[in-house]
C-alpha cells in the first residue's frame, strides 16, 4: 500500500490482510500505513523505511496493536543498513527525541544528567529565555530553581 493508493485500494489490501490466513504479509509506507488502519493480524511489523519522529513511527506500530489484537505481544522492528547511513543516524535521532519527550513529560533523566527533576522543561525555558536575551527580544526572567 503506498500513498497514492486509491482509499477502496487501500482498503481492499488492509481487509486482504487481515481476512486471508495464507495472507502473511502486507507492506505498506509510513505515509499510507501510519494512519487510519487496524492491521490486528499482524504481530510483527518491520520498517524498512524510517520518520523522522518518535510519535510517527510509534503510530505506525499501533496499528498492529489495537483492540481485537489476537497475539499476546507485537514487535516493531527496524531495518536499518549497517554502517555509518542515512537510516542508521536518523534511527539515532529518533531515539534522542523519544528521550527528550520523556524526560519533559515524565522526568526521565536524560543521559550524562546528574540530577532527576519533573522534567526537563525549566531547561528549555532557560535555554530559550537565554537565546532571546541574545537578539535582545525579552526583559529579564527570573527563575524558581526551588521548583525543578
Amino acid at each position: 500500500v503506498m500513498g497514492g493508493d486509491s482509499a477502496k485500494k487501500r482498503q481492499e489490501a488492509v481487509d486482504h490482510f487481515q481476512t486471508d490466513p495464507e495472507c502473511k504479509i502486507i507492506v505498506l509506507n509510513l505515509q499510507a500505513g501510519g494512519e487510519g488502519l487496524t492491521l490486528t493480524a499482524a504481530s510483527n511489523v518491520a520498517f524498512a523505511e524510517l520518520a523522522w519522529t518518535p510519535g510517527m513511527m510509534d503510530q505506525a506500530i499501533a496499528r498492529a496493536h489495537r483492540i481485537g489484537q489476537t497475539a499476546s505481544s507485537v514487535n516493531g522492528w527496524l531495518l536499518l543498513a549497517d554502517g555509518d547511513t542515512v537510516d542508521s543516524n536518523m534511527s539515532e535521532l529518533i531515539d534522542k527525541k523519544r528521550a527528550i519527550v520523556a524526560a519533559a513529560t515524565d522526568g526521565t533523566p536524560l543521559e550524562g544528567k546528574k540530577k532527576t527533576q519533573m522534567s526537563i522543561l525549566p531547561d528549555l525555558l532557560k535555554a530559550l529565555v537565554k537565546k532571546s536575551k541574545e537578539k535582545d527580544d525579552i526583559e529579564d526572567v527570573e527563575f524558581d530553581d526551588e521548583a525543578e
